[in-house]
């Protein structure tokens, strides 16, 4: 899963340093542990949107004033959501 660095850490695991901002893969398990010892890292957008119905999809559209049409399928409706980035 890719996750967001909210909070500057020193991941012992890779040992390196996150920064804020700063997106990386890690397993669920190893996000469990990340959030175990703080909250330094949350889904990064890109993971959140992978989870998003057709209708949560479509409400994002409309609420950004993007005109998409009506049948689309929810892939297609993701791509436009992610070209209006």
């Amino acid at each position: 899963m890719l996750v967001k660095c909210i909070y500057p850490f020193f991941d012992l695991k890779e040992d390196i340093k996150r920064e804020i901002g700063e997106t990386f893969d890690v397993t669920l398990e190893r996000y469990e542990e990340i959030l175990s010892k703080g909250s330094f890292i949350e889904k990064a957008e890109e993971e959140i949107q992978k989870d998003l119905t057709k209708d949560e999809i479509k409400k994002l559209l409309e609420e950004k004033n993007i005109e998409y049409n009506k049948s689309a399928t929810k892939n297609e409706l993701k791509e436009i959501l992610d070209g209006s980035k």
